[in-house]
This record gives C-alpha cells, sequence and structure tokens, in this order.
C-alpha cells in the first residue's frame, strides 16, 4: 500500500481518481485546493503526489515546487486538460515524474502510479526528471523502432504522449534533454547525437511559428 495525495478540485474527478486508486490497495488523502493539499503536505510528506495544474487558488505548478523543496524525493504526477508542449515541457523542466492528460483510462492512472512506486532508484536530481529520456531525432519519425532510450521504449513514449504529434513529441523530448543539461544546447545535442546546429535550427523554428 503507497500513501497518495491526490489534489483535484472537481468533486467528481477527485471522486473517481480516488476511488480507482483506493480498490488496488492505495491509501488516499484528498484535497480541493492548493492551500489544503500543502498543508497536507506539511503534516505528512507523502511520497507520490497526484496533482491537477489547475486550481483554484493557485497554480499547480507553483504548488509543485513548495512540495519538492520540502521532499526533493517526492514523485508528482502532474494532471492537466491542456495537452500543449509548452505545459508538458514546463511540468517536466520543473521536476515532475510524470503527467496525465484528461481524460484518460483508468489503466493509464494506474500504471501511472505504479511508474512512481518503482522509482526509487531514479528520483529527480537538480529539479530534472532523471526517469524522462529523450528520444534521438533520427528515431522521431520512426515510431516502431525497438531501440530503448532508457527508462521507455520508442513506442511506449508514443503512447505516453498520446494526443500530441510526432513533432510535438520531438520539440518535448529536446526541450527535456536541453534542461537536463541546464540550458546548453550543444550538451543536449551530443547527448542526443546530433549536431547543435540541428537543435538551433529547429529551436528557431518552433520559436518563431509560436510568436
Amino acid at each position: 500500500m503507497t500513501r497518495l495525495l491526490l489534489i483535484e478540485d472537481t468533486p467528481s474527478l477527485q471522486l473517481v481518481y480516488a476511488s480507482i486508486l483506493r480498490n488496488v490497495g492505495h491509501d488516499v488523502t484528498c484535497a480541493s485546493t492548493a492551500e489544503s493539499g500543502l498543508n497536507h503536505f506539511r503534516a505528512a510528506q507523502y511520497p507520490i503526489i497526484l496533482l491537477d495544474l489547475v486550481l483554484p487558488d493557485r497554480d499547480g505548478l507553483d504548488l509543485m515546487a513548495d512540495c519538492l523543496t520540502l521532499a526533493p524525493q517526492t514523485r508528482v504526477i502532474v494532471i492537466t486538460a491542456n495537452a500543449t508542449i509548452r505545459r508538458a515541457v514546463e511540468a517536466m523542466r520543473a521536476g515532475a515524474f510524470d503527467f496525465l492528460v484528461k481524460p484518460f483510462s483508468d489503466r493509464k492512472l494506474r500504471d501511472a502510479v505504479s511508474n512512481a512506486q518503482a522509482s526509487d532508484l531514479f528520483r529527480p536530481r537538480n529539479g530534472v526528471n532523471p526517469t524522462f529520456t529523450a528520444i534521438p531525432a533520427e528515431m522521431s519519425n520512426d515510431p516502431t523502432d525497438s531501440r530503448h532510450t532508457g527508462t521507455f521504449r520508442i513506442e511506449d513514449f508514443t503512447e505516453h504522449l498520446s494526443g500530441l504529434s510526432l513533432a510535438q513529441i520531438e520539440q518535448f523530448a529536446i526541450e527535456a534533454a536541453i534542461a537536463r543539461h541546464a540550458g546548453s544546447v550543444p550538451r543536449a545535442a551530443k547527448e542526443l547525437g546530433v549536431a547543435p546546429s540541428t537543435l538551433y535550427r529547429k529551436r528557431e523554428t518552433w520559436f518563431r511559428t509560436v510568436a
């Protein structure tokens, strides 16, 4: 049995998520606001937090930062209805262990918690999630590639980011690699096995498109 803190402000979803997790043996404490969630966490630091990013009294990422400051080993699974690449990258850069995009299946919720339970050897270091490993650019268009990139196989990773295009997954992977190297594009490029100029060119294209 694992103690979980679920911070979700929608009563119906809170009830559903808590029921799913309790049915497989987890001890779930629920909170509907950031203030209540932080108070629960201060009173009893939970090993795993399920955190909605949109709360009525505070941004979920700010709350996550406070919790990770208090207990850096905590695994935070963020929940969001906003499946934009920027939000996902922002959460992973800030130290999230995993994220779920609403709506998600019972199985995905259970699997996310199970992965967090098994992650004691892969705890966040320096605010970066080390279990998230990037997809080399040359693999980004081949979701059937059986090579491994650390924690996830390519096909597992694609499913994990369901709802995103391959281009968005590639962007997510590249930005996560850069974050792991404290913003250094050359070091990220070396990890990914591509030239730094490739990453600079891709990022320039992304940022120009957003602008």
